[in-house]
């Protein structure tokens, strides 16, 4: 728990509403997340992770593979990277690096939806080494993640549903990504 909550405290402060067209470009922006994703080397790459609910719901497999393609863009634009991140985790977004890889994209997504299946997904998260980012694809996925996390400091996640913007209220929690 308590890498968790230092890792996510290394993440932007406060924002309680962004758009989700863009959210992978904007968190790749964020200065802060730069520094921690440029840390990576070809011995130690850095990851970024990303949980899912499941891999066959229509609008979840869309928000995973949109914010992947923008992710991956955007970081492949940065000083360095170009070429040197792979996407794995999911069969169908496997992607190997074209160059030895200094960043990773990890998709994770629990066997079922069963509680156990869910909190073994989120510490399996928080267990890889180098992780300096989350995105959790849905309302169920930043629940996991706070609860793993017991507070949520500085999650990025997709819903608006009361429980997940009252952490973000608490001041626990810094973006939650609206439905628009």
């Amino acid at each position: 728990m308590r890498r968790a909550t230092q890792l996510l405290s290394r993440l932007p402060r406060p924002t309680t509403s962004t758009p989700t067209d863009n959210v992978a470009a904007n968190l790749i922006a964020d200065a802060g997340f730069q520094k921690a994703i440029l840390k990576g080397t070809e011995k130690a790459p850095t990851v970024l992770a990303v949980l899912a609910q499941d891999a066959t719901s229509g609008s979840i497999v869309l928000r995973v593979d949109g914010f992947i393609a923008r992710a991956l863009a955007a970081l492949e634009a940065l000083e360095g990277l170009a070429g040197a991140i792979s996407v794995s985790g999911q069969e169908r977004c496997t992607k190997p690096s074209a160059n030895p890889e200094k960043a990773k994209i990890v998709v994770v997504v629990p066997p079922s939806s069963s509680a156990a299946d869910i909190q073994a997904a989120s510490k399996t998260i928080f267990a890889m080494d180098n992780l300096v980012g989350v995105f959790a694809a849905n309302q169920d996925a930043v629940n996991w993640v706070i609860s793993a996390t017991n507070d949520g400091t500085d999650l990025v996640g997709f819903d608006s549903v009361a429980p997940i913007v009252q952490p973000t209220r608490r001041g626990t929690a810094s973006v939650i990504l609206n439905h628009l």
